[in-house]
């Protein structure tokens, strides 16, 4: 664990940020059927930070949204606030689409398919993917965050 090595003696750790990579790296495990891993990233890298971050401003965003119900585009008339911040999750999220997809197209080459109580919640999203397309797909995993 890079985190944890790249402490010094007596220095103190973040147990709740701990604790957030365990869950984060187990729920990408069993929802998409890989690690992100991001337990081994230091904190020197800063890509986990920013893609917790970003998805924790997003949240807030789609919370506040929430607000003005049906009228929440009229207070982004000059843009989406969510969209600068849904590239970064995007830089995370699209290499494990492209991954499922990928798979997809090679169990279909040789005649294969999944089978929905034996695959990854990713899985099944991609074998009910019409169009292959990682976006499609993306944005049926993010669907609840407006991405």
């Amino acid at each position: 664990m890079s985190i944890l090595s790249d402490l010094e003696p007596g220095e103190a750790i973040d147990i709740s940020d701990l604790v957030l990579r365990f869950t984060t790296d187990t729920a990408s495990e069993f929802l998409f059927g890989q690690t992100l891993d991001t337990l081994s990233f230091s904190e020197a890298d800063g890509g986990f930070s920013s893609f917790i971050d970003a998805s924790a401003k997003i949240q807030d965003i789609v919370f506040k949204r929430s607000s003005f119900g049906a009228l929440w585009p009229l207070t982004e008339l000059f843009g989406d606030t969510t969209e600068p911040l849904g590239n970064i999750v995007k830089q995370f999220v699209d290499p494990i689409v492209q991954r499922a997809l990928e798979h997809k197209r090679n169990m279909v080459a040789m005649g294969q398919q999944v089978e929905s109580d034996q695959c990854t919640f990713l899985e099944y999203l991609a074998w009910r993917n019409e169009g292959e397309h990682a976006q499609s797909t993306r944005r049926r995993l993010a669907k609840p965050i407006y991405l």
